[in-house]
């Protein structure tokens, strides 16, 4: 099968923790990676799964004073641009209460947020991480190429594989350095040999140049033992071409001491390739005390408590309804009050058997046609709602009770028919009616008392029960 879509996201991690974490791996010993971000901040990786989980991050932010914020360091793969948007968005939907917020970054981060009355600082910090860019959550997923083929890994199998590679490339660095040596001691050796024991004087009377090569060759014959391999037509090409003067100002002593230094290298190196994994840990030693410091680790690590973003937010707040004045909301002090939260959406009812739910407002006019309310409460799609109407041309009566669970808010809906007449709404479970008939001649009954916990909960469309078989003059509630 194909693999469609496959991407890979690595998270930056330190240069010297994975140096070390290299030395530690080829040393035979544990090591853990976590991911290190150029921006700082805070860290939480506790779910970080080597790689193949995710982590959380959060801004760095100080408390000035108890009406400023400063935020110094962001989350990776934000800007200032877009933190400061996200905190203008949280602003805007209510979701925090600032006065203004400034950005004075130049070579360091530094945004300021200056907060409004009745707001203090440390209280604001949690609300700034749970519905801002001061708190992200980064998933890694380490899919990488290995012999042409997708490879779904982690960060420590990544990190072994390319020790591993490290100590091969420095193997193969180690063999050419020693061949490169090898060849040197055998120049210096062969060229010794030759003016040594002035075996370019033997060539002086040849006529022919196969007869010069010929000459050296047999002349070279009983040294062969002083030397790592049998000379070639190019080794005793080079001989040729030694110019007099070098022959005559040759110092031997100097060239058996140049020697003897490349065979102390050769033996250094020839020991360093017996000890491969011991000479890949000294270079990376090396690595880490030459730009070490130039490293440190920027983002901190600790446990980061998850938020619960809704309790953050969560105020009791009261709404006011004025039946004087038709207005309704949180800064309406009138004589009917719902206690309830901000989260909360209003059910308004209306005497003419229509009803609508709203946002919470500070301040809203709501009466329609100048239609007057029966009932405002909280819809919590779970409070039974009993409504008594009277049909005018019938006069008979009847109850429903319901419960307003779905709604698009704002819409106009209807609890009982057009035309009805509402005599009585309340979410009372126990309430109880005196009902009075309309006087006839030879009636007997005038009056009957009527219980509403036994009409059944239905659906607000659903039709009412008639209270009594006669017409209904006038309808109470028993207190």
């Amino acid at each position: 099968g194909i693999a469609v879509g496959m991407s890979t996201h690595i998270l930056p991690h330190n240069f010297v923790e994975l140096l070390n974490a290299e030395i530690a791996y080829l040393e035979g010993e544990e090591f853990t990676l976590l991911p290190d971000f150029p921006t700082g901040g805070v860290m939480d990786a506790s779910e970080y799964a080597c790689g193949k989980g995710k982590v959380k991050l959060r801004a760095k932010i100080e408390v000035r004073d108890p009406k400023t914020l400063v935020i110094t360091e962001i989350c990776y793969g934000t800007t200032t641009e877009s933190l400061i948007k996200s905190i203008d968005e949280a602003a805007k939907k209510g979701k925090i209460k600032i006065e203004s917020i400034d950005d004075y970054t130049a070579e360091k981060v530094e945004i300021e947020i200056k907060l409004p009355r009745g707001q203090y600082a440390d209280e604001l910090i949690d609300a700034l991480y749970a519905f801002t860019e001061c708190e992200v959550a980064l998933s890694s997923q380490v899919i990488v190429i290995k012999d042409n083929l997708p490879w779904e890994t982690d960060v420590h199998e990544i990190l072994k594989y390319n020790a591993d590679l490290l100590q091969s490339y420095l193997k193969r660095e180690l063999e050419i350095e020693a061949e490169r040596l090898k060849e040197k001691i055998f120049n210096k050796t062969l060229e010794q040999i030759f003016i040594e024991n002035r075996l370019y004087k033997k060539i002086e009377a040849m006529r022919s140049y196969e007869a010069v090569h010929k000459a050296i060759e047999e002349g070279l014959k009983p040294f062969h033992s002083q030397l790592s391999r049998v000379p070639t037509e190019e080794d005793r090409e080079r001989l040729l071409s030694i110019p007099i003067r070098r022959i005559s100002q040759f110092d031997i002593e100097k060239n058996k001491q140049d020697i003897e230094a490349l065979g102390e290298d050769l033996a250094r190196v020839e020991k360093q390739l017996k000890q491969v994994r011991k000479y890949t840990v000294q270079t990376l030693k090396k690595l880490i005390e030459k730009y070490g410091k130039e490293f440190p680790r920027r983002t901190r690590i600790q446990k980061i408590e998850a938020l619960d973003r809704r309790a953050i937010e969560t105020k009791t707040i009261k709404v006011g309804y004025d039946p004087e004045t038709g207005f309704v909301g949180t800064k309406i002090t009138g004589p009917h009050l719902v206690e309830c939260t901000n989260f909360d959406k209003l059910l308004l009812m209306y005497k003419d058997g229509s009803y609508s739910v709203i946002n919470i407002p500070e301040k809203q006019y709501v009466l329609k046609e100048g239609q007057k309310i029966a009932y405002v409460g909280v819809a919590d799609k779970k409070t039974v709602v009993t409504a008594v109407y009277k049909d005018p041309k019938t006069l008979f009566a009847y109850a429903k009770r319901f419960i307003v669970e779905k709604f698009i808010l704002d819409k106009i809906y209807r609890f009982i028919d057009e035309g009805m007449h509402l005599e009585y709404l309340t979410t009372d479970p126990d309430a109880r009616l005196h009902v009075l008939f309309v006087p006839k001649v030879q009636q007997r009954v005038a009056e009957t008392e009527f219980d509403l916990a036994k009409v059944l909960v239905k659906g607000v469309s659903a039709h009412g029960i008639r209270i009594a078989p006669r017409e209904v003059k006038k309808i109470k509630r028993i207190e």
